[in-house]
């Protein structure tokens, strides 16, 4: 029988908040083992650790919203690892956190994504907006202080209150479209 074809692939990575000295080992690994690389952006202190980078800027620039902007990175990602294999992309800061074109990649049928982690820096929480914990017993829950220092205003941040409510209505089977992800128990 003939061997299966292999998926088209994405390496997502984060490139942090700052310039490319602070970039993780495991990142600087992808770039140097991924030949065709992609930049969501190249005003980022840290682009220049990758090189030879396609940035998608002008899909920004040419776009009425950033609904558009999303779905036309991801179908250009797609294009690219159907042609070459696998690709890299690279975003600012974390590649999972508030990652609206990971977010779609992950979800695309048509790809095998691998996010390449990274640890986000003590001073990263002291300058957030807003901070939350989320996990099977944690939920979703606000973090106000860390390390007696203030987070944002003190109080829940807007994106933590809607994540919890949209959380605690999908659990308690409120949300139809998260209602294949409960398993009644009798």
């Amino acid at each position: 029988p003939a061997e299966p074809l292999s998926m088209a692939s994405v390496t997502v990575v984060g490139l942090g908040p700052a310039g490319p000295e602070l970039l993780t080992t495991a990142t600087t690994a992808a770039v140097a083992a991924t030949p065709v690389r992609f930049l969501r952006t190249r005003r980022h202190p840290a682009a220049s650790a990758v090189p030879a980078a396609e940035s998608f800027d002008e899909e920004y620039e040419r776009a009425a919203s950033l609904d558009h902007v999303y779905p036309r990175i991801v179908e250009r990602l797609v294009a690219a690892a159907e042609e070459h294999g696998r690709v890299l992309y690279a975003v600012p800061g974390s590649a999972r956190v508030a990652e609206h074109s990971v977010e779609l990649l992950v979800s695309d049928p048509r790809l095998e994504v691998e996010v390449v982690e990274r640890t986000i820096d003590r001073t990263e929480l002291y300058s957030a907006d807003e901070v939350f914990l989320c996990g099977t017993g944690a939920q979703i829950s606000p973090v106000i202080e860390v390390d007696r220092r203030q987070i944002g205003t003190g109080r829940p941040g807007g994106i933590t209150r809607e994540l919890s409510r949209t959380y605690f209505d999908a659990v308690r089977g409120t949300l139809p479209e998260y209602r294949d992800w409960l398993t009644p128990v009798y």
